[in-house]
C-alpha cells in the first residue's frame, strides 16, 4: 500500500492507520436527546472523523482514491461549500485511473505504526528486467486525521539503496495558511536536485498559491464557483525566456460525471489535458483521457474501474494500442494482493509484462 501512498504531494495517513475512534452509543443515558433538524449546525470535526471511518469501512480501497473520499465525505454535508481543488492537482483524479503501475516482476511492501505519529514502511522490488531494490519510507504527523481542526500536518521521506530520495512536508502556518516542500533527489550531486517551496493561502471559496522551484516561479488562484464548478489559472515566470506563461484549468462535476480539462502551453505534448469520469453506479467507473500538443502528438485513453466487496479491477486502452490491467485482492485489512499485465498491440514483439505485488501491514 505504500506505493499507493507515494509522495506525489497529497499523502494520505489511512495508508498506514485506520483511525480508531469510539463511536457513541444511542441507548447510553450519557448521550443527550438528538437535536431536531431544524436545530442542527454544520458538521463538527468529530462527526466529519466518524463519517470518514463509515467510508472506510464500507470501502477499503477509497484511501486510495482522494477524489472519491472527498466526494463522499461532501455528500453528506450539503451546508459546507467544498473547497477548489490545487491547480497542480487538477488532474490527479483522472491520471490515478489511466496510468497503471509498471510491474515486471514481484514486489512486497510493508507498513507499520511505530507510534501514534510515526508510520514506517518498505518496499522490496524484484524486477524481470532492471536490478533488485529496496525503498524505506517513513512518516511522521502530530495529528495523522486530515478533516483535523487544524488541518493535517506531516513529512515523509522515501529512499532506496541506489541513493534516489523523495521528500514532501506540508505544514500548517495558521488553520488556514499552509507551507508545502517538496525535494527529489536522484542521486549524491545536489545539483540534479529539485527542490520547490509553496506558501497557499485559504480563504471561503477560492485560495492562493505562491510557488518557486526548478528556476521558476508561478502564483496561482483557484475557485470554487459553486458545489460543481472549479476553475483557475496559474501564472508561471521562467527567467530563462524572461516571459510569463499562463495556464489555466477547471473541474465540473454534475450528479455522477466529472469533467476535468487543464491548459498548460509550455508543455509540449500534454499541452491539452481533458478527463471525463462516469460513475455509472457504485460498482463501476467509465473513464477516458485526452491529452495533446502543438507539435501534433495526441493520444487517448479509455478504461473502466470495477470494484466488489474484496477487491478491484481496472482496465486500460489507448489509442496506441497499448493495454494494461490491474486486479487488486483484500485478504483482510492487513493484506493486499495486486496483479498487473501489459501488452503492446502495434509491437507484437514485445512480451507481455506481468508483475505481482504483496502489500501487508494496516499501522497502529
Amino acid at each position: 500500500m505504500l506505493h499507493k501512498a507515494g509522495l506525489v504531494g497529497m499523502p494520505i495517513a489511512y495508508f498506514f492507520t485506520k483511525p480508531k475512534m469510539a463511536l457513541c452509543d444511542p441507548g447510553s443515558p450519557q448521550v443527550p436527546p438528538q437535536a431536531p433538524p431544524q436545530a442542527q449546525g454544520p458538521p463538527k470535526p468529530a462527526d466529519e472523523q466518524a463519517e470518514l471511518q463509515k467510508i472506510l469501512e464500507e470501502n477499503p480501497f477509497a484511501a486510495a482514491d482522494p477524489e472519491e473520499m472527498e466526494r463522499m465525505l461532501q455528500a453528506g454535508n450539503k451546508n459546507k461549500l467544498p473547497k477548489p481543488p490545487q491547480f497542480s492537482r487538477l488532474t490527479i483524479p483522472i491520471k490515478m485511473l489511466t496510468t497503471c503501475e509498471a510491474l515486471d516482476g514481484i514486489r512486497f511492501d510493508f507498513s507499520m505504526g511505530l507510534s501514534e505519529k510515526f508510520q514506517l514502511g518498505g518496499t522490496w522490488n524484484f524486477s524481470n528486467t532492471k536490478p533488485s531494490n529496496f525503498s524505506l519510507m517513513t512518516m511522521y504527523s502530530p495529528n495523522m486525521s486530515p478533516v483535523n481542526q487544524e488541518g493535517m500536518n506531516f513529512i515523509n521521506c522515501k529512499k532506496d539503496i541506489n541513493g534516489k530520495m523523495e521528500l514532501v512536508a506540508n505544514y500548517h502556518i495558521l488553520k488556514d495558511l499552509i507551507f508545502k516542500a517538496e525535494g527529489f533527489f536522484p542521486n549524491d550531486n545536489m545539483e540534479a536536485s529539485h527542490i520547490s517551496y509553496e506558501i497557499m493561502k485559504e480563504f471561503k471559496d477560492f485560495h492562493v498559491s505562491a510557488k518557486t522551484g526548478g528556476g521558476s516561479y508561478s502564483l496561482s488562484l483557484m475557485k470554487t464557483f459553486n458545489r460543481d464548478l472549479f476553475g483557475g489559472f496559474e501564472a508561471m515566470w521562467h527567467p530563462q525566456i524572461r516571459d510569463f506563461i499562463f495556464n489555466y484549468g477547471f473541474k465540473y462535476n454534475t450528479g455522477n460525471h466529472t469533467l476535468i480539462g487543464q491548459y498548460i502551453p509550455i508543455a509540449k505534448k500534454d499541452a491539452f489535458t481533458l478527463g471525463y469520469i462516469n460513475r455509472a453506479s457504485k460498482q463501476l467507473h467509465l473513464f477516458s483521457e485526452f491529452r495533446g500538443g502543438f507539435e501534433g502528438q495526441s493520444e487517448t485513453a479509455l478504461g473502466f474501474k470495477l470494484r466488489f466487496n474484496t477487491g478491484m479491477v481496472t482496465g486500460t486502452m489507448n489509442s496506441q494500442l497499448k493495454m494494461s490491467s490491474s486486479i487488486q485482492m483484500m485478504m483482510d485489512q492487513m493484506i493486499m494482493t495486486m496483479f498487473n499485465t501489459s501488452m503492446d498491440f502495434q509491437r507484437p514483439e514485445k512480451p507481455i509484462t506481468f508483475g505481482i505485488s504483496l502489500s501487508i501491514g494496516g499501522g497502529m
